[in-house]
């Protein structure tokens, strides 16, 4: 993946999460993104210096995999 790719697929911080994640970034989603990462439930990561990190794509990847596991 080429550096340019990886900036455009990274998200910094709870606020950027929660919007890509909730469609809002409010203080509850906020706090909820914190909350999944703290539990390990979603894939993201903190990062000393920058907070909160997570990848787009891996963000989906996810929700695909949590998709197809609720197909009977």
């Amino acid at each position: 993946m080429s550096t340019a790719n990886l900036s455009e697929d990274l998200l910094v911080g709870a606020s950027e999460i929660a919007q890509f994640v909730f469609a809002n970034d409010d203080k509850s989603s906020r706090r909820r993104v914190y909350h999944l990462a703290e539990k390990k439930v979603l894939p993201i990561h903190r990062q000393p210096g920058l907070g909160l990190i997570a990848r787009k794509s891996a963000l989906q990847a996810h929700f695909t995999q949590l998709d197809k596991s609720y197909i009977v």
